[in-house]
């Protein structure tokens, strides 16, 4: 009978000292995985807050607000907490996606790392606060990078969000969106009434704007003349009173010019107006868009002109009107002739359609089959 042979001490004592070997080997370089894996989604995870932020500042002007949240460095609820936002002139939130939420607190990817430690979000004062920087402590747990520090020390991971990176789309975005809609606005009134919005009778002066949307008992006032959607609900918000950066439009003639040019001026995103009333380009970040009398006088005289051709066009087509508008017939006696039919406002060859916007008689032309303007040739 055969008796089974077992594993002798030293058989063992080999197998196990194996085992060990491996899983001293294994054990190890799966921890560092797990922490690779960690890092990589913290840094994702800070790519999309900083995106967040990035939108926040667009709205609001400024970084959140280190004041008013315990610990300061939760200020990134800012990002996503109505209660805290809705009270933040500007805050159109939230600003980043849902699925950063947890519903553990200490799993909330929008203030905690991928190592649960608190995010810092801080401006970097020595950058005059043109520097915000979102800071992870890292696998340590603990910020070896000082607050007023904008490159990562140890192991911290840092991510910057500039002024500057922001600066070049406000300014597209209030240059071509607010800004020129007021431009178009102002032209508008200034059809209407004959001259500027006064800076009188308004408190401060910059708020003449108000004019173009609040009936102010001017005659021949024909507004609004703003799309209600730049009037938003907030006064702060107010596009058509202040820039992106939460500063009031600067609404002036250009005093070299008088009455001929009404400046419209954002400080930029400094908030200090750096053009006076004397430049007529531009300072320093400064913007600017001149709205000038000649334009709205040359639009209203092509307007004129297409509705006095119009009218001699049906004048011309019916055989019994009578006397014809011939080669020497004057202006004034044609526009009688087209008033007596009840074609062109006025009376007796008088009225808006007798002179251009800069007061000068407009010409029969093509033998008194049209009108022309001396000044809009």
């Amino acid at each position: 009978m055969r008796h089974q042979k077992g594993f002798t001490l030293i058989e063992m004592v080999v197998v196990l000292s194996v085992m060990a070997i491996v899983a001293g080997t294994l054990v190890p370089a799966g921890m560092q995985i797990l922490e690779n894996e960690r890092e990589r989604v913290t840094m994702d995870n800070m790519d999309a807050i900083a995106e967040g932020v990035r939108s926040y500042y667009r709205d609001v002007g400024q970084w959140p607000p280190t004041t008013g949240v315990t610990a300061p460095q939760k200020n990134l609820r800012y990002l996503y907490d109505r209660t805290l936002g809705g009270a933040i002139p500007g805050w159109r939130g939230p600003y980043i996606s849902s699925n950063f939420l947890s519903t553990d607190a200490a799993d909330n990817t929008i203030l905690y790392d991928k190592w649960r430690t608190a995010y810092r979000a801080v401006p970097d004062t020595s950058s005059n606060n043109y520097i915000l920087g979102i800071q992870s402590a890292g696998r340590d747990k603990t910020f070896q990078t000082n607050t007023n520090q904008m490159t990562a020390q140890g192991d911290d991971i840092v991510r910057q969000v500039y002024v500057g990176d922001l600066t070049i789309v406000e300014q597209e975005d209030v240059v071509t969106n607010s800004m020129k809609e007021i431009a178009n606005a102002v032209r508008s009134y200034y059809r209407d009434i004959g001259q500027w919005p006064p800076t009188t009778g308004v408190t401060p002066p910059e708020r003449n704007l108000l004019y173009l949307y609040q009936n102010p008992g001017i005659t021949g006032w024909n507004g609004p003349y703003i799309m209600s959607s730049l009037l938003p609900k907030t006064t702060e918000d107010n596009t058509v009173l202040y820039d992106k950066w939460r500063t009031r439009y600067r609404v002036t003639p250009d005093t070299t010019y008088p009455n001929t040019v009404l400046r419209i001026q954002s400080a930029g995103s400094d908030k200090v107006h750096q053009t006076s009333v004397i430049h007529t380009t531009a300072q320093g970040d400064d913007i600017i868009v001149n709205v000038y009398v000649s334009d709205i006088q040359r639009e209203v005289t092509l307007t004129e002109i297409e509705a006095i051709n119009e009218a001699l066009d049906y004048y011309h087509s019916q055989s019994s009107y009578t006397p014809k508008i011939v080669p020497n017939t004057t202006w004034p006696n044609a526009l009688r002739y087209l008033q007596n039919r009840s074609l062109l406002t006025g009376t007796n060859g008088t009225g808006p359609y007798l002179t251009d916007s800069w007061g000068q008689q407009y010409r029969l032309i093509s033998a008194g089959q049209k009108v022309r303007s001396n000044n809009t040739q």
